[in-house]
């Protein structure tokens, strides 16, 4: 358990070099918001002793595009459950500015999980394959994991499925 002169250390650093957020993440065809949280310096011990006090998290190297600037050290998490553990940590020392954009980022996370969950046009299934067979009746799921018309995944196997735009089958 860090002392109480760490976490207000930590809060101090993590006021003027840290940021927190909540950012929208598309994975799988399916839309959630994350919560983030980063430090980055060019100094590597304050980045190292800031993930020791808060415990969670990872530390990466991010090289300079311009040779003449020094590379930086990110200490970031970007969890949910990694995030509010760490703001637990240093949200006691933490200034009025910082705290309001953590609740801020608290709040479009809440205001995300509340909406209902719409499902974009591309992801939904189609009615008819590429040849213009039904699929609510023929459709078949390969052991690759694709989506196929019956049809058309048996006249693939005879060898006889005609070419579709002068390509593939």
């Amino acid at each position: 358990m860090p002392s109480e002169a760490e976490v207000a250390w930590a809060a101090g650093l993590f006021d003027g070099e840290g940021t927190i957020f909540a950012g929208k993440i598309n994975r799988y065809r399916r839309q959630s918001v994350r919560l983030y949280m980063a430090v980055a310096m060019t100094d590597h011990e304050p980045v190292e002793r800031f993930h020791d006090v808060v415990g969670v998290g990872r530390i990466v190297w991010l090289p300079s595009p311009d040779p003449s600037r020094k590379p930086k050290h990110r200490w970031e998490v970007s969890s949910n459950g990694a995030v509010l553990v760490a703001w637990d940590v240093i949200a006691p020392a933490c200034s009025p500015p910082k705290c309001r954009q953590a609740a801020a980022a608290f709040a479009a996370r809440a205001a995300y999980e509340t909406l209902p969950k719409l499902v974009p046009a591309q992801c939904q299934p189609h009615a008819v394959c590429r040849r213009g067979h039904d699929l609510s009746v023929t459709r078949y799921r390969a052991p690759g994991g694709g989506t196929y018309c019956r049809e058309c995944a048996a006249a693939r196997r005879r060898g006889d499925a005609p070419l579709l735009n002068g390509g593939g089958t």
